[in-house]
């Protein structure tokens, strides 16, 4: 078996006593050297093995959609078509409720209602693929026969007048 050594700079890589190469988190390139030590049978040997490390390459994801829902829905899942050998998928979300808070970046799915992005990003050994949908959580309607009052009505005094909700089921 041969013995294994990175030329520095290693630029954060690792090659294991089996020969695993691990790369770092810097691109460019690393120099691993082989060396074969001198048997009975064999002639010692020193081979070096340049590796390019390289960013991963960009791509969109096609036909990334999101169904929306009603308040108090369950939100499904986005639709899209993970490209031949993902090895990891990450959904998240954003975006803004309908009161005007900020949906902060999360891979929690929103319940309030608003508007929203659902970003999808699906990565292979050499690609990251990456795409959004925009959907609305609706607010829901309360149908006026659910909603009971202290009273329904009033008498005309010249003042402003509340009449209290009591119940919405």
């Amino acid at each position: 078996h041969p013995s294994y050594t990175i030329e520095e700079p290693a630029l954060g890589c690792t090659v294991a006593d089996n020969g695993a190469f691990t790369s770092g988190n810097e691109t460019g390139e690393v120099t691993v050297i082989l060396t074969f030590t001198e048997t009975t049978y064999y002639n010692g040997i020193t081979k070096e093995i340049t590796v390019t490390i390289t960013d991963k390459k960009e791509a969109a994801l096609a036909s990334v959609t999101q169904s929306g829902v009603t308040y108090g829905a369950t939100l499904q899942a986005p639709y899209y078509s993970a490209p031949q050998g993902t090895e990891t998928t990450t959904i998240t979300y954003e975006g803004t409720t309908l009161l005007g808070a900020a949906y902060p970046i999360s891979s929690l799915k929103p319940t309030d209602a608003g508007n929203y992005t659902v970003h999808v990003v699906c990565e292979t050994s050499d690609t990251i693929y990456s795409g959004e949908a925009t959907f609305e959580i609706s607010p829901k309607n309360i149908p006026s026969d659910k909603i009971t009052l202290a009273n329904d009505e009033l008498v005309y005094t010249g003042e402003s007048q509340t009449i209290e909700v009591t119940e919405v089921y």
